[in-house]
Parts: structure tokens; sequence; C-alpha cells
């Protein structure tokens, strides 16, 4: 599984206020892992954790995750 930075990026915009450490928070992952993985200069982010922590937020909150993720 990877995470379309771009993607990501945008729903961290409009459902946490741009706020990095929110979406940490909300979906239960370290907001320096977030931080680390966001900040890297890549187009997509590997990070199971990272994918399956999102998946869970995005399926409690009824968001199509196939928009940030892509399923390999």
């Amino acid at each position: 599984m990877k995470i379309r930075k771009e993607e990501l990026l945008r729903l961290i915009q409009e459902k946490f206020r741009d706020n990095q450490a929110f979406f940490a928070d909300e979906i239960g992952i370290s907001r320096e892992y977030v931080n680390r993985l966001i900040n890297r200069d890549i187009d997509m982010i590997e990070s199971s954790k990272l994918c399956n922590k999102l998946i869970t937020y995005c399926v409690r909150k009824k968001i199509d995750y196939k928009d940030v993720i892509i399923l390999q």
C-alpha cells in the first residue's frame, strides 16, 4: 500500500485545519512519525502503519480512502 502524498496533504488541510499534529492525534499515530513521512521529498509514502490507521479513520468517518491510498 502507498499513500498519495498530495492527497494526504489535501485531507489534512480539509479535515484537520491543515494541522498535522491534530491529524496524527486523531488517527492514533505519533506526530513525529507523520511529520517525518510528510516532510520527505517523495510523491508516494510507503508506510503500512500509516495506511492502516488512515483506512480505519476513513471508514469510521465515511471518507473514501481510495482517493488517498493506492492498494497494490
